[in-house]
């Protein structure tokens, strides 16, 4: 029988080199970043994550997030400012690295060290067997084609280890964002104009 964790291990030597990638674009943007700067987030931080899972990174912000937006749009795809918690935002940019999707947050420096201190925390406290199960969970959904269900399911993981933050899945995401804008008397992002309307 394969052993579990080598049936979904996704290896260091793929994470440092998705990370080598990532720190070179944030250095062209004049960042002044390390590579121990960029966190491992998401279902691989907290070993449940599938083989073909994308890699998920976050690193805090050293600026206002808008002129982290303009700057890093010319070497990534710049997915939208995303909710974090209810005060606070973060950028979302994506990426393929060796056919693999990377996705890269950037957020607030408080949001990125409590979502740290979350994911520890939930790979500490997952047994191995409630691992496996979330696993199996996600390769069944995935295998029949359940996608809306699958982002459902994970979301509820998010939400269980890490409460502080709003893990939207992308059909409620624009609606929420453009409501943050309305709230704080903001004139709504373009971008987001456009998605309200698509």
């Amino acid at each position: 029988m394969t052993d579990f964790k080598s049936a979904h291990a996704i290896t260091t030597h793929e994470l440092e080199d998705a990370k080598a990638v990532i720190l070179s674009h944030l250095l062209s943007c004049g960042m002044e970043i390390e590579m121990a700067d960029i966190a491992t987030v998401g279902s691989v931080a907290m070993g449940v994550h599938l083989p073909t899972s994308d890699l998920d990174f976050a690193i805090a912000a050293d600026r206002p997030l808008a002129d982290i937006e303009t700057s890093l749009k010319a070497f990534m795809e710049f997915r939208g400012e995303r909710p974090a918690t209810r005060a606070s935002t973060r950028l979302l940019f994506s990426t393929r690295i060796d056919h693999r999707h990377v996705d890269l947050n950037v957020m607030e420096t408080a949001d990125m060290a409590r979502m740290l201190g979350d994911l520890a925390r939930a790979a500490l406290t997952l047994s191995e067997q409630e691992k496996e199960g979330i696993v199996r969970r996600k390769r069944c959904l995935r295998d029949m084609g359940c996608s809306k269900e699958l982002d459902e399911y994970k979301l509820r993981l998010y939400e269980r280890f890490c409460p502080t933050f709003l893990w939207l899945p992308d059909y409620e995401i624009v609606k929420f964002v453009a409501e943050g804008f309305t709230a704080r008397n903001e004139p709504i992002p373009p971008w987001l104009s456009q998605k309200l309307t698509d």
